[in-house]
């Protein structure tokens, strides 16, 4: 399953795209940066991040969704690598993009990956919990 249970509130991720995630936030220890997970046809699994965060990180997201897009493939969730694991998600200056879902993803834990996952449709943002399945 790759949309929040509705009766447990979790939402499970395949293998493959939580090391997908952990993979990006190695790539930039120490620094927070957006990104998009997406999908074709089938569960969630690709992360495109937008690599040097610019100034203006709500037009680049408005970019890389509509990247995606044109790939054919859908933008499924947002996701935000920041080290110092933020309680909350913090979307003020994001538009919606029409995407429900914002994993936060930390390695605040000497590199032990810190996975958490909100509902943005919920107001305030609900919090799910994350489950890993095999792929």
């Amino acid at each position: 399953m790759t949309h929040p249970d509705p009766q447990t509130n979790t939402l499970h991720l395949p293998r493959p795209l939580v090391n997908q995630l952990l993979h990006a936030a190695q790539l930039h220890p120490g620094r927070a940066h957006w990104g998009v997970i997406s999908r074709g046809d089938a569960p969630p699994d690709r992360c495109d991040a937008l690599g040097q965060t610019p100034q203006d990180v709500s037009s680049a997201l408005t970019d890389l969704v509509a990247r995606i897009a044109k790939a054919g493939r859908q933008a499924w969730a947002l996701y935000y690598c920041d080290p110092a694991a933020p309680s909350a998600p913090d979307v003020q200056p994001l538009p919606q993009f029409g995407i429900p879902l914002l994993l936060t993803v930390s390695l605040g834990t000497k590199g032990v990956l810190q996975l958490r996952a909100w509902r943005m449709t919920a107001a305030p943002p609900q919090e799910l919990e994350v489950g890993i399945r095999e792929a």
